[in-house]
């Protein structure tokens, strides 16, 4: 993705008291995939298939999460 749209920055993970994270009973992530402030991230969320391509890489982070949760779970390492 970054040859097609440029560089797109990782502000990395934070861990805050959000209503959604803190107070749930289940495994929760909220993600910020740009910020409509910001004229580059609002071009690009205007493409379908810059959208595309973020859900794509969040399908794939999730699949790794789950797989990686079930090696756990039998006992194996991450």
């Amino acid at each position: 993705m970054p040859g097609r749209y440029g560089r797109v920055e990782d502000l990395g993970v934070k861990q805050g008291p959000f209503y959604v994270l803190f107070l749930s009973d289940m495994p929760a992530i909220l993600l910020e995939t740009g910020f409509l402030t910001n004229r580059d991230d609002a071009r690009r969320l205007r493409d379908p298939k810059y959208i595309e391509s973020l859900a794509d890489m969040i399908a794939d982070g999730l699949v790794r999460y789950r797989d990686s949760a079930q090696t756990i779970a039998l006992g194996g390492a991450p």
